[in-house]
This record gives C-alpha cells, structure tokens and sequence, in this order.
C-alpha cells in the first residue's frame, strides 16, 4: 500500500519539511529503512511531525487495486490504530524449537546468537521425525556468536556444502598489507571499471555425524539483520538447500570481515570499514550489498495489523499459520515447489 497523505498533508510535502531530521528514508525506494514488524521502529515518520502524543492521524493510502483506504491512528509511546488494541510488542516468540506433526516442519526461533549447544541439543532430540521442512527465525537477531548458526546447520544437514566466497580488495599498498590473502587482478565493470584484488575461495560445512541427515527445505526467515545473522542469511544465499525469506535488509550484509580503524590526522575523528567486499553472484553495484532475500515478501497494512493483534493464547502453529505473513509465504513457497 502507498501512504498518499497523513491529516490530508501530502506525503511528498511531509518528507520535505523533514528531510533533516530523517536519517533512514530510502528515496530510491520510497520506504522507511528499518524494522516494520518488530514494535520498535526506526525514524518513523510520525515520530518527527509536530504532534503530541493523543493527537489523532489520518492516513490515507492506495492499495494494489487503486482503491483509496482510510485509516485513523491515534499517537502514543507507539502508533496504534483506532478501535484495535494498542501495538506492544513483538508476537515473536523468544528462544524456542517446536515439530509440528501435523505439517512436518520444524521451527526454531533464534532471537540473538548465543547457547549454541541448547539448539543442537533440542534438534537433536527430534530424531526419527517425518520432516517436511525446516524453519529457521532469524528475524531481528543482532547477532552474536556465529557458531550458535554453524552448528544448527550442522545438526540437520545429511551431505556437506560447498561454499563459494568471492571478494575483492583495492590493489594499494595499504589495502594489501590489511588483506593478505593470495588474489588476482581484475577490472570490474560495474564497479567504475576499476581494478581489484579478487581472491576466490570454497569453503565446506559438514555435517555432524549424528545429524538429522534431513534433505528438505530450509527457510531462513529475515529482517533487520547484522552480523553473526547477517553472516548466516550470506551463507544461505549461496547454499542451494537454504532459502532465504523476508524483507530486504537495512544494512549492508554480505561476506563478514573484521574492521579496520583509523584517525584522521587534524581532526582525530576514527574512521571503520572493511578493506573488501562481497562479489558473489553480483552483476551491478546495487548487488554488492547483498541486502536482498531470495524470497521476497511484502506484505500489506492490514497484515500488519493483524499480526500485532493475534491471539497469543493460540497454539504457536495455528498463530504462525493464521497471523504471519512470513510463515504464510514459506508456506505458499513450499507448495510450488
């Protein structure tokens, strides 16, 4: 849905009056960066408009069918929608793994990446299932410790995987006393045509040798992600087993790297980045972020809505089915193919 004006403001005329006080506004795009279903959202537009908390907000938008849709909000600590239970928190739950029966998949939520051994523990216990598929959660997990996702995948997967890792580096002198892997030189097109140290390498994930052996599907399921989970949806993209599903993410991902740091010589403000970038499967600049799932969702207002006001005392696969339309997706994912 496209948001055409708020107390019959524009909205190309609120964005302008605020441009300044906006810091993650995606003018290519049309959108907000940031988390749109985690109940803690960044830069909301409504958060620098000058209005004071029981003011009212009339939004008006156009949906897919060019129907003009109407929906009043009242402004507190969060937005909530008039006559609709206040939005809170996210219906996410927290660290959990649940088989369900009845549709044969497993679904693990990871909320941060940490305890490792709890996960391969559980999984593991759910030998023998008749599993369909697997659902890993990682929506809004900041990170961690990255062998907390290794060995989840670990734990489930019958063959080893073979991943391919391409990055490329400036050629200085600089650049090359930082990364001193072995590369070749090469221009790239979409990169200006300049010329890089390319270095290519395959890297492998076996298995455990008392996994699940399991050759389904894997879903990993994303948004708003960094990191050690930024690092595991990279792994994904290039493991033909794994799908990644969500929205595109708010900030760069692609192969980790540990950051250098400098200081500027007058000004002493320090300075981090990374001396390479991630190459793999990339045609264009835009790529080089790899910030987009291979499952793209997007979902409507009254999706969202919906999900913030589910029933909590549902069972958590009736809620997933009924109310998430991240779930909904894997689920229409998993039936075509």
């Amino acid at each position: 849905m496209k948001l055409l004006s708020v107390n019959g403001q524009k909205t190309a005329d609120i964005l302008a009056s605020l441009q300044p006080k906006l810091r993650k506004w995606d003018w290519k795009n049309g959108m907000f960066y940031g988390k749109t279903l985690s109940g803690f959202e960044r830069d909301a537009f409504f958060d620098r408009m000058d209005i004071k908390s029981g003011d009212k907000l009339d939004l008006l938008f156009l949906d897919a069918n060019g129907n003009s849709v109407a929906l009043p909000y009242i402004v507190g600590e969060k937005l909530s929608p008039v006559g609709r239970k206040k939005f809170s928190r996210t219906p996410l739950p927290g660290r959990k793994i649940a088989f369900f029966e009845e549709s044969g998949i497993l679904y693990i939520r990871v909320p941060e990446m940490q305890d490792p051994d709890f996960y391969v523990r559980e999984i593991k216990s759910l030998a023998g299932r008749n599993f369909r598929a697997i659902v890993i959660d990682i929506r809004f997990n900041p990170g961690g410790n990255s062998m907390t996702w290794i060995k989840i995948v670990r734990a489930l997967i019958a063959e080893p995987m073979m991943i391919p890792v391409k990055v490329a580096s400036r050629t200085s002198p600089v650049a090359r006393d930082n990364y001193r892997r072995p590369f070749q030189k090469e221009k790239i097109d979409f990169l200006s045509g300049g010329e890089y140290a390319v270095t290519q390498v395959n890297a492998e994930l076996k298995p455990d040798e008392d996994s699940l052996r399991l050759n389904v599907p894997i879903y990993i399921l994303v948004e708003d992600i960094s990191s050690a989970s930024g690092q595991f949806a990279q792994f994904a993209e290039r493991a033909d087993q794994l799908i990644t599903l969500g929205k595109r993410n708010p900030v760069p991902l692609g192969s980790p790297s540990f950051p250098v740091f400098f200081y500027l010589p007058n000004s002493r403000l320090i300075v981090r980045f990374k001396f390479y970038i991630d190459l793999y499967n990339c045609r264009s600049a835009e790529e080089v972020f790899h910030t987009r799932p291979e499952v793209e969702l997007n979902h409507s207002l009254n999706e969202v809505i919906d999900y913030y006001n589910m029933d909590l005392s549902l069972p958590l696969e009736e809620r997933l089915k009924r109310h998430d339309p991240y779930f909904k997706k894997m689920l229409e994912h998993l039936s075509g193919n």
